[in-house]
């Protein structure tokens, strides 16, 4: 049986109602960063009950990865990866103006839509993944290599700083990362399951965090004089505020990468702003910190970055920048196996070339870089976002051809034994 005929039954396989049903299942197990456990023992059950033989790995018992796998031959074999947790939390609302809204928590069906944010980032994709590995393996097609499926915690969200330490602020080192670490599989080559209006995305975005203060004197409010803005850390900040934005601005002019794989615009966002007390505004506050999110090139440097950060705020006499993290971004090597065998799978469903994906969507922090970072070759590779109204999800007829498109290219990867 050649490879034709071999997608051409695992697609009599393929079922369009049991995908939609999983992505509902996954997508209605909340599973906001940090809480990725019940989504995670879902995707292990999922895993049992198909006898794909789950194995959890995690560093902590709540939030752990589930590693699972279809036998095949002795040949190489493929990953396809998904993360379990999503991006927004009901528990800060200095973050969200509505953090409770249905559609961050729950996934429903809206007309020819599966609408949730999880659902599109990223169960839907997984679910996609998990469906074309049931459909190979009820069509009775032994690969010519295993196919191994995980699914991730740590993918979104948090980075120690400050205050904020430990365990429950631990994200992409729990993850992925951790999980390569010490799993009890290491893949040839992995399809990162995730949104990419069906192109291929071969490079992500590496990132630098940088908390900038400036400082003032303690003042009670009747002893406000003229001398106001000196003695507010608060407005000391705002005196920044003009040379940052210029060099944001002067930064992301120069630092787009262009590759074979994709073209990164790296950004750069004020995520977060700290001072005084509301409690107690009676008093200048004599510490204001902002938290910067600057994402780097694959392959730049992050020490000329942050000089050059440093000297645009220099005329500040008592401004201090402080990186407390740094993620190199990476491209996916040459891999001819993995980027022309998503390529033919690609075209086996939808009968055109794959296009490369560029901007936004290759300028995350995705972890395709966890395995290319190791020598692993990655890419990402998943549906549009189907937007209705403020609701996003994923449309039902592509989330199919996803599915679809992964089956081929785990037999067009893998070949079949």
């Amino acid at each position: 049986m050649d490879e034709r005929e071999a997608f051409a039954k695992v697609r009599e396989h393929l079922d369009k109602d049991e995908l939609v049903a999983l992505c509902l299942e996954l997508g209605n197990i909340p599973s906001p960063y940090g809480f990725e456990g019940e989504a995670g023992q879902a995707v292990f059950d999922w895993t049992e009950r198909e006898g794909f033989g789950p194995r959890k790995v995690g560093l902590l018992s709540d939030r752990f990865n589930v590693v699972a796998t279809l036998e095949g031959g002795d040949g190489g074999s493929l990953g396809f990866n998904s993360h379990l947790d999503t991006g927004r939390r009901g528990d800060n609302p200095w973050l969200l103006r509505e953090p409770d809204r249905r559609y961050y928590h729950e996934a429903w069906i809206d007309g020819d839509l599966i609408i949730g944010d999880g659902v599109i980032n990223d169960k839907g994709p997984m679910a996609a993944f998990l469906i074309a590995a049931k459909a190979i393996r009820d069509a009775g097609i032994t690969l010519g290599g295993d196919l191994h499926l995980t699914a991730v915690c740590g993918e979104i969200g948090m980075e120690p700083v400050d205050e904020y330490q430990g365990l429950n602020y631990q994200s992409k080192d729990i993850g992925a990362r951790y999980m390569i670490s010490h799993g009890p599989v290491i893949p040839d080559r992995v399809i990162v399951a995730e949104a990419t209006s069906c192109k291929l995305v071969g490079l992500e975005a590496g990132k630098l965090h940088v908390k900038v203060t400036t400082f003032g004197h303690e003042v009670y409010t009747p002893y406000l004089g003229a001398d106001r803005f000196e003695q507010n850390a608060i407005l000391q900040m705002a005196g920044i505020l003009e040379p940052l934005n210029a060099w944001i601005a002067d930064y992301e002019a120069s630092s787009p990468l262009d590759t074979p794989v994709g073209r990164c615009e790296p950004k750069v966002n004020i995520g977060a702003i700290r001072s005084g007390a509301p409690y107690r505004v009676t008093h200048t506050p004599e510490v204001c910190s902002i938290y910067l999110d600057v994402r780097l090139a694959p392959g730049q440097p992050p020490a000329p970055v942050l000089r050059s950060l440093r000297k645009a705020l220099a005329d500040n006499d008592e401004v201090r920048v402080e990186p407390f993290l740094y993620r190199a971004g990476h491209v996916v090597a040459d891999d001819r196996p993995l980027i022309d065998g998503l390529g033919h799978a690609h075209h086996d469903v939808f009968g055109t070339e794959i296009e490369v994906n560029s901007g936004p969507t290759a300028s995350m922090w995705r972890d395709i870089n966890v395995f290319n970072e190791v020598g692993i070759p990655a890419v990402t590779y998943g549906p549009s976002r189907a937007r209705n109204g403020l609701a996003v999800g994923v449309n039902i007829d592509e989330i199919f051809e996803v599915a679809q498109v992964y089956a081929a290219s785990a037999i067009r990867i893998c070949g079949v034994a």
